[in-house]
Formats: structure tokens, C-alpha cells, sequence
């Protein structure tokens, strides 16, 4: 039986959308918000809880005070705030981890909530919002949970490649993410005007798994207004960054340290065809794409093939250890352990990780954010295996 602790899910999900930080929002006015929940848990329980604001993502951490918890924050409007209740070194099953969270879609204000046992049956009074967008959350979960375990499945094959297994599963899910698809054009269809449908394009907006032009034309289908507030802005950078056509795309050549602290240079690797790879440790969609990438380095390294790994890690010792646990440093693996502030990610504009771009041997842009097997495929075309 899965089980979780600690804050894994909430700082995967802070920390994987960095595409916020490239997103001004200081025009728009931030609106006071607080939240009282009362929680009849055991006392030494606590509440993780997670909104965007000005761009950024905001985690955190509150304890009852007289039988209470309390969220003060401050945020551009719609705030979309996820809670998840824990209680200190104990480890949860997966059926009781899904009722033991819960998204408050707030408009500002002031709101209640009355739990009994898990956050997932709160009884939520202030927030008008919340009834069409649990109405959304739970039909959208049905959908979800259908996909969970061909997901889990697909990945674990991944980490083998075994190509015909992931082949079958991609099959099995594909009338799923049409449903999925079909069901957010009819959410939009009925009010392009509500702050939950804009919620809805957002979660679709994950950082794999979504399809560019499926996402456009379900952004484009949301009001206006809704396209313009800070949460449509993520949506819109995302589109435009995978929408720029390649011949727009020049990689300068750059100077980075290598896992030796040694500064290599980008163009050392030119003159073979590269992908230019970002990543880091704390990403798990990214470190789920390294099997494949170790398959296209074996396959094709020899034949004129090479990787330069750039991570946005801020930490030296988790990103060497990401680079032993997966076995990817075969192929050059640098970072200046500034995070997203990398200087060559600000350049290119890389808005979420993973991200790639293939570059021909005279260091044309010829592809970008290859996933999965469609790198290996590439190749064997360019390279004739």
C-alpha cells in the first residue's frame, strides 16, 4: 500500500511550475484573505497549505490554536488554496491521503470550515465559489483516478524501456485524456466566464502529459478577462514558449561547472547532434525522462550523439546524488546551483521543467521538449540506426 508523508505532494506541485516566476502580476490588486478551519483531529495534527501569489507559490505550515486553524494571506484573486492535513512521523495510506486534502477556491474574505474527519467532507461556508468548483474537482477526479494506475504502470515500464508494454499503455490512456479534453470544452462551454473554468485549464496545464494544441484552444475559449488575470498569464507563457516557432530559438554558447566543479564550455558538444537538457532533483517528471535519455545516449552516443544536462538545483549534494541515484553521468551534467536563475535558463526563456531542445551539428534548433520514446525515434531518422 502507497503511503505518504511529510510535504512531498505540495512541494512537488510548488516547485515543478516555475513558470509563475516569468509572470509580472504587479498590476493587479491583491486581495486579503483568512481562513478558519475547525478540525476535530487529534491535536498534534497540522495543516500544509499552498497559494499562489504574485507569481510565486506560497507553502506553509499551521497548528490549531483553542481547536482552530488559521490562514492568513494575501493573493491576486481567484486564490486557489490547497490544504492537506498530516499528523507528525506518521505515514498515511493512500485511501485516507486523498481524504485528508482539500482545494478552497476563494474570491477574498472570510471563510469557514467545519470538519468532522477528513478535510475532504468540510462543510465550507464564505465562499461562493466552492460548490461549482467541487462540482469540477470531483467529476475531473473520476477521470483522474481512471488514469492513476495506467500512469503508475506506463512509468514503471518507462524505467525499463520496455517499448511495447508503454506503447500499450499509451493506447489505454488515450480515450481517457479524451474524455478528459472533452469534459473541460463542456465545463468552458457552459460559463467561459468562471474563475473555475480558468482553474480548470490551469490544472491542465501540468507540466507533462498536457498537449500544446489541446491547451490553446482551451485557453482561448476562456473569457477574455480570465486569459488576463495572473493565472492565465502562467497559461498564456506556457503556450507562447511552446507555440515560438524554432528558427526564433539561438543558443548562445554558455559556461557552466561541471559535477567536478570544473567550467565547461556548451560548445565543446557541438558539431554532433545535442540535446540541451533542464532538469533537476526535486522534479520527478524529470527524473522520470532520464531511462529514456540514457537509452537515446547508449543507442546513438557513437553514432554522433551527445546530452549536455543543465539543472536548476540549488543544492550541490542533492544534485550529485539525483545523478548517481539515476545513473545519467555519462553525458556532461552541469549547474551553477543558482536555481532558476541560471543565466542560460533566463536566456532561453524556460519556463517549467523538463524541458529540451535537439540541436543539428551546426547548432540548429531542430526540435524541442521531446518526451518518452519520441527522442529515440528522432534519432533513429537523423541517425539511421
Amino acid at each position: 500500500m502507497k503511503a505518504f508523508k511529510n510535504n512531498d505532494l505540495l512541494l512537488c506541485t510548488a516547485l515543478l511550475y516555475i513558470a509563475s516566476a516569468f509572470v509580472s502580476t504587479s498590476l493587479y490588486a491583491q486581495t486579503p484573505f483568512s481562513v478558519n478551519i475547525n478540525h476535530q483531529r487529534p491535536a498534534d495534527g497540522y495543516i500544509v497549505y499552498l497559494y499562489s501569489n504574485a507569481g510565486k507559490q506560497h507553502m506553509d505550515t499551521v497548528r490549531a490554536q483553542d481547536g482552530r486553524y488559521q490562514i492568513h494571506g494575501v493573493a491576486n484573486a481567484p486564490v486557489l488554496l490547497s490544504l492537506r492535513y498530516e499528523q507528525k512521523g506518521v505515514q498515511t495510506p493512500y485511501e485516507i491521503f486523498r481524504k485528508q486534502r482539500y482545494r478552497l477556491l476563494l474570491d477574498g474574505g472570510h471563510v469557514d470550515l467545519n470538519v468532522k474527519d477528513y478535510l475532504a467532507d468540510a462543510e465550507v461556508t464564505g465562499a461562493p465559489l466552492q460548490p461549482d468548483f467541487l462540482d469540477y474537482w470531483r467529476q475531473i477526479e473520476v477521470i483522474h483516478l481512471q488514469m492513476q494506475p495506467l500512469n503508475m504502470a506506463k512509468q514503471r515500464f518507462e524505467k525499463s524501456m520496455q517499448h511495447d508494454s508503454i506503447a500499450s499503455y499509451t493506447r489505454q490512456l488515450a480515450p481517457l485524456k479524451e474524455a478528459e479534453i472533452r469534459f473541460l470544452s463542456e465545463l468552458i462551454a457552459k460559463d467561459p466566464s468562471t474563475p473555475v473554468a480558468l482553474v480548470a485549464v490551469s490544472d491542465y496545464n501540468r507540466p507533462t502529459g498536457y498537449n500544446n494544441a489541446e491547451l490553446s484552444p482551451l485557453f482561448a475559449a476562456l473569457d477574455p478577462k480570465l486569459q488576463q488575470m495572473p493565472m492565465g498569464l502562467v497559461i498564456k507563457a506556457t503556450i507562447d514558449e511552446q507555440s515560438a516557432p524554432l528558427s526564433e530559438i539561438q543558443v548562445p554558447n554558455f559556461s557552466l561547472p561541471d559535477k567536478d566543479g570544473v567550467q565547461r564550455q556548451f560548445s565543446a558538444a557541438t558539431g554532433r547532434y545535442v540535446l540541451l537538457d533542464f532538469w533537476a532533483s526535486w522534479c520527478t517528471p524529470c527524473r522520470n525522462e532520464h531511462p529514456a535519455l540514457k537509452e537515446a545516449y547508449q543507442d546513438y552516443h557513437a553514432k554522433g550523439f551527445d546530452i549536455v544536462s543543465v539543472s536548476l538545483d540549488s543544492s550541490k549534494d542533492r544534485w550529485l546524488s539525483a545523478i548517481a541515484e539515476d545513473q545519467v553521468g555519462e553525458w556532461m551534467q552541469l549547474s551553477d546551483l543558482k536555481g532558476r536563475k541560471t543565466l542560460i535558463a533566463e536566456q532561453l526563456q524556460v519556463t517549467r521543467i523538463p524541458y529540451n531542445l535537439l540541436l543539428s551539428p551546426d547548432g540548429t534548433v531542430i526540435a524541442k521538449n521531446l518526451r518518452g520514446l519520441a527522442l529515440n525515434e528522432l534519432l533513429a531518422k537523423l541517425l539511421k540506426k
